[in-house]
């Protein structure tokens, strides 16, 4: 009997057993290999790419392979560890600190501070994870945690770190710059270095020191903090100007051969205080091989203008966002050494004598895109080889710019008016200069810019565009919600962006006809506003087809299959 009893059991706990194994679903195998584990890390990060940080970070739990490709290989780029170390007080003690109980609060706040600095020190130590970039922002207030935080930052990310970011205030800024001087030439992997603060006083230095680092690729400062730099393979500088003058330092050559990138910043300044770069230009004569600049600062004098048309002759990409000043219109021609040149933008260009504004591109064969802002041109010639263009249209010189415009009618490919001085006329907007607009057969982009808009405005189009995509009001007036004939005129139109004054309407839409009103019993309608019911009839489609911008604005994924970008935060506080 107990033979038998045995031997039901045993065979019941083989049928359960069965049972289990029925139930677990079959594993795709090929040659006896899951074929799973057969797929290349290069496809199991295009399928990471699909997901969200929450689920991407959930898929890191499935194996020990999928974990290392995601938080230990070059993927974990995607990521960023953020860590902040703002504390903020409490109700319980900032009511208080003005009180008789203030050196108690105070006591009170600086344990909570040094209970947070703890925590995130513990957080970061105890990370299972290897992340490639980090971004930590701290105050002068967690001033005696600070060196314990970056410590143990270098300590548990230093060799793999590709990124790092610290924000500071000022007086930290001053404090810390020796750790960074110190620390950074110790990460044998950083290629990106980030330095940030938000003080504009300016702080009186006793020693210049230098950043040196040999791995060190892209440099972004937004500090009015001084110091030199030593870093041979530095490919893009976003900062101060002076920061790169190498006459501080004899042991390093005077010429930076690497610097491909450069973006130069407005330095921040007390009222009162600016100070003038003596040696800017020669500063600029030591960076032949730049290819692409972005001058975000006022230029005054022509030395700068004319040692970067000079010096800089690589340049394919140059973009002035303030304004430039030169003594004589004669100075301007000098940028036609640029040969090279791919895309040229400026802000304003003024002169001292106010000499007409005569500008000639022609001999720049290489030229694709044109953009001039604010001022207002008095001629301008193209080369054949500019595919967009952005121009000012004020009443003086709008004869002028339409000839321009119909110069360059077959190759132009992106167009963009600014109207200047309209607002006060009695047309509100260049009604002949919209009407050669139809004579640009391959404009796929047409962009409007302090213009005033009406809902017949586009009426005056004699022809359609039929291979315009892109239409982007900005900064424009407009006094209707639907334009008449707009896919008449438009009929390939795919995307509307307008950006008026008015916040409530900033709008980007893929539906272009909800802009659109027939063109249809138009003499029999008056050139003023629709009727209300038409205003409330688009207000329901407003609701209905939710076209606003955030739900599909340019958002970095597509429910279509799109990918998540790059860089994604982890935040911890």
């Amino acid at each position: 009997m107990v033979f038998i009893r045995k031997a039901i059991i045993a065979k019941r706990f083989q049928q359960a057993k069965r049972m289990r194994q029925a139930k677990r679903p079959k594993q795709a195998k090929r040659n006896g290999k899951n074929y799973i584990d057969s797929l290349p890390e290069e496809l199991l990060c295009m399928v990471f790419d699909r997901l969200n940080l929450k689920n991407v970070k959930a898929a890191s739990l499935t194996c020990h392979k999928w974990n290392d490709i995601i938080f230990f290989s070059g993927y974990a780029n995607r990521f960023i560890f953020k860590i902040n170390m703002h504390v903020s007080i409490p109700d319980s003690i900032g009511y208080h600190l003005h009180s008789m109980h203030r050196k108690q609060k105070l006591l009170e706040l600086e344990e909570l501070r040094k209970t947070h600095a703890e925590q995130t020190i513990r957080a970061i130590t105890q990370s299972p994870r290897s992340y490639r970039s980090v971004k930590c922002e701290t105050n002068e207030t967690m001033c005696p945690h600070n060196p314990s935080l970056l410590a143990a930052i270098h300590q548990k990310f230093g060799n793999c770190l590709n990124t790092l970011e610290l924000s500071f205030d000022g007086a930290t800024m001053t404090n810390m710059f020796p750790w960074i001087v110190e620390t950074i030439p110790l990460m044998p992997q950083l290629g990106t270095l980030k330095l940030e603060d938000h003080d504009r006083r300016t702080r009186l230095q006793d020693t210049l020191p230098t950043l040196r680092s040999q791995t060190l690729k892209h440099l972004v400062m937004r500090t009015n903090f001084k110091f030199g730099i030593d870093v041979p393979q530095l490919q893009s500088f976003d900062g101060l100007l002076p920061v790169l003058d190498r006459s501080i330092d004899s042991r390093q050559p005077l010429v930076i051969t690497s610097l491909k990138h450069l973006t130069i910043r407005e330095e921040r300044y007390d009222i009162g205080s600016k100070t003038t770069v003596t040696r800017g230009p020669s500063i600029i004569r030591l960076l032949p091989s730049i290819e692409s600049m972005v001058w975000e600062d006022d230029i005054l004098d022509d030395e700068i203008f004319l040692a970067i048309c000079e010096a800089c002759t690589m340049l394919t990409d140059l973009k002035f966002t303030c304004s430039v000043w030169l003594s004589k219109i004669g100075i301007f021609s000098n940028l036609l050494k640029l040969t090279n040149l791919r895309k040229f933008s400026i802000e304003s260009l003024c002169t001292d004598d106010e000499s007409p504004l005569h500008l000639d591109f022609s001999s720049l064969t290489k030229l694709e895109k044109l953009a001039i802002v604010e001022s207002g041109v008095d001629s301008l010639i193209l080369p054949k080889s500019v595919k967009s263009l952005q121009l000012v249209v004020d009443k003086e010189n709008k004869q002028r710019m339409r000839k321009t415009i119909i110069n360059c009618s077959k190759q132009l490919i992106e167009l963009g008016l600014v109207f200047v001085d309209w607002y006060n006329s009695e047309q509100k907007i260049p009604i002949e200069t919209l009407r050669i607009l139809p004579q640009l057969t391959n404009l796929e982009t047409l962009e409007f810019t302090c213009g005033f808009f009406t809902k017949s405005t586009f009426l005056c189009l004699k022809s359609p565009m039929d291979r315009l995509r892109t239409l982007k009001l900005e900064r424009d007036c407009v006094d209707t919600r639907r334009f008449l004939g707009l896919k008449e005129k438009f009929p390939n139109l795919k995307k509307v962006v307008m950006q008026t004054d008015n916040p409530r309407l900033v709008q980007t839409s893929t539906n272009p006809e909800l802009y659109s009103a027939p063109a249809t019993n138009i003499n029999a309608r008056s050139q003023s506003d629709f009727s209300d019911s038409d205003i409330d009839s688009f207000n329901s489609d407003l609701e209905s087809d939710s076209f606003n911008s955030d739900s599909e604005s340019e958002t970095s994924f597509d429910t279509d299959g799109g990918t998540f970008s790059d860089s994604e935060e982890e935040l911890y506080y």
